[in-house]
C-alpha cells in the first residue's frame, strides 16, 4: 500500500541531469523503450499465440488483461 510513496519519493531524488544525454544514452534509451513497449502489447498476444489461439482473436489480448488491472479505464 505504501509502494508509490517509495516510488515517488525516490523520483524525486533522481539526478537525470547526471546521465549526460549524449547519442549512446540516448538511443539505449530508446531501445529500452521500444523494447518495454514491444513487450507489453506483445507478451499477451505471443503467449495466447503460442497455446493455440488464432492470431486475429489473439490481437485484443492486451487491451483485455489491462482492461481487467484496471477497472476505471
Amino acid at each position: 500500500m505504501l509502494l508509490p510513496f517509495f516510488f515517488f519519493g525516490f523520483g524525486l531524488t533522481t539526478d537525470l541531469g547526471a546521465l549526460g544525454w549524449d547519442g549512446p544514452v540516448l538511443v539505449t534509451l530508446l531501445m529500452l523503450l521500444a523494447l518495454a513497449i514491444v513487450g507489453k502489447i506483445g507478451g499477451p498476444f505471443l503467449c495466447a499465440w503460442l497455446t493455440g489461439m488464432e492470431w486475429r482473436p489473439a490481437r485484443p489480448l492486451p487491451r483485455i488483461a489491462r482492461r481487467q488491472r484496471d477497472p476505471q479505464s
